[in-house]
């Protein structure tokens, strides 16, 4: 039977996942270093969730091949971290780095080739696909995008504006065969491109508080575009 990993869980114990943790503590099933060999097996794993764990890792080669490695084919892995262009990737003085959704561009196959930099040769022996990634915004901007002309006009303007956008909800793919990677080749999307949405809460945008034991909701605002890195 596939696992289900939740990395980076801390105190957030997830029902029918591996609650996984660098700290051992009651509510952790298996302790281990993310930035070391994994203690699972070679696609063992159909699916990762890791939430405000990206953000604190140095050794990312390492965390990418381990998690490419213990996934099967096609399976995924959901992070979710501060968005680089808003305070909160710098606020904790544990945070290594600010991560935007083109940062996992390189993680795709023909980036290197793409860009013409062989220094990211290294990631494309353990490829990935980035299915979507979702910008949360801010709920300071909840009541301009209630209404369909304020999204027309903010929507396509957020990408210029510092703190207006506060997470990042990014799935990527493990692809893991020759078919997977032909695949990604033969829809025809360049390697430095990954698929957006820009997201917000729905009780915030609703205007509403969140109900005791209600599930966050995340609702679109939009269809989404392909957003570009560094082209050569």
């Amino acid at each position: 039977m596939a696992i289900r990993l939740h990395i980076g869980a801390g105190a957030s114990q997830m029902e029918g996942w591996i609650n996984a943790d660098l700290y051992p503590a009651g509510t952790i099933d298996l302790v281990f270093d993310l930035e070391q060999p994994w203690p699972l097996a070679d696609g063992a794993v159909e699916a990762i969730y890791g939430s405000h764990v990206l953000e604190h890792l140095t050794g990312l080669r390492v965390f990418f091949d381990e998690a490419w490695r213990v996934l099967d084919d096609q399976g995924t892995m959901l992070l979710r971290t501060p968005f680089g262009a808003h305070r909160a990737a710098w606020w904790d003085v544990t945070h290594i780095r600010p991560w935007f959704a083109e940062s996992f561009c390189s993680l795709q196959p023909g980036y290197d080739k793409a860009i013409g930099n062989p220094q990211h040769r290294a990631f494309q022996e353990k490829p990935w696909q980035i299915d979507l990634a979702q910008m949360r915004v801010a709920p300071v901007l909840a009541r301009w995008l209630r209404w369909k002309l304020g999204r027309r006009l903010l929507v396509p303007r957020l990408q210029y504006f510092t703190d207006v956008v506060e997470e990042l909800f990014v799935q990527l793919r493990a692809l893991k065969s020759v078919r997977s990677v032909e695949a990604f080749q033969a829809a025809g999307r360049h390697p430095a491109t990954v698929p957006v949405q820009y997201v917000i809460y729905a009780h915030e945008l609703a205007g509403t508080s969140l109900a005791a034991g209600e599930p966050l909701m995340l609702s679109r605002l939009g269809m989404g575009e392909m957003l570009a890195g560094y082209r050569a």
